[in-house]
């Protein structure tokens, strides 16, 4: 794969053979769900999550945290979902929520703006810091002047939007595990980016007909 791309962006663990790769972000995943969804019901804690009409994803092939998972990174107990509905894509998911059809797992780099917009809302102040990130990686072969001015200009654009995003709406508390596994309370983060959902996820390293 390196000897066909230059660079890209890749979400995963940041171990990529044949790559150097670059921290652009960490993500945050919490539950979303829409203002008219939320209007109808009164949300206090986590628990109470699993009588709500849960949306998840049948293809996981990206490494996506599900429900189940991010239950049991918080110490969460849940005997079983009652409703839930499933989607094959993220996009058609996220989509599900901004209808009011019920509350999905966010990714903060791909919701932010729903947040923003205020299309979708937080019905919870949790969160967990996702094991995966969003990274620059580039062929350790590739010297191209150009490859790393371009990330660094990727750097600075999700840092200004970041502190952007931060500033026009104040961070609510987040959890993520620490070595012990037991969950802890930390600022959240906040950021967003112009990152096509379906695009913005890839178990690999994009190909060049991907630019």
């Amino acid at each position: 794969m390196a000897d066909q791309v230059d660079a890209g962006i890749a979400y995963g663990e940041g171990q990529w053979p044949g790559f150097s790769a670059t921290l652009l972000r960490r993500d945050m995943v919490f539950p979303v769900c829409s203002p008219s969804y939320l209007r109808r019901r009164k949300l206090t804690h986590i628990e109470q999550l699993k009588d709500e009409t849960l949306l998840s994803q049948e293809d996981n092939r990206a490494g996506l945290l599900t429900w189940p998972q991010w239950f049991a990174r918080l110490s969460v107990r849940v005997p079983a979902v009652s409703k839930s509905l499933k989607f094959n894509s993220y996009p058609l998911l996220l989509q599900a929520a901004c209808e009011g059809q019920g509350i999905a797992l966010g990714w903060s780099l791909l919701v932010d703006d729903l947040l923003a917009s205020k299309t979708l809302i937080r019905p919870l102040e949790v969160a967990l810091e996702s094991p995966k990130a969003f990274y620059f990686v580039r062929s350790t072969k590739d010297r191209s002047p150009g490859t790393l001015a371009f990330q660094t200009w990727l750097s600075e654009q999700l840092t200004a939007v970041g502190e952007r995003v931060t500033t026009d709406h104040p961070r609510l508390p987040s959890v993520r595990q620490k070595n012990s596994g037991q969950p802890w309370a930390e600022p959240g983060h906040g950021a967003t980016a112009a990152v096509t959902p379906a695009a913005a996820l890839p178990s690999s390293v994009p190909s060049r007909s991907g630019w």
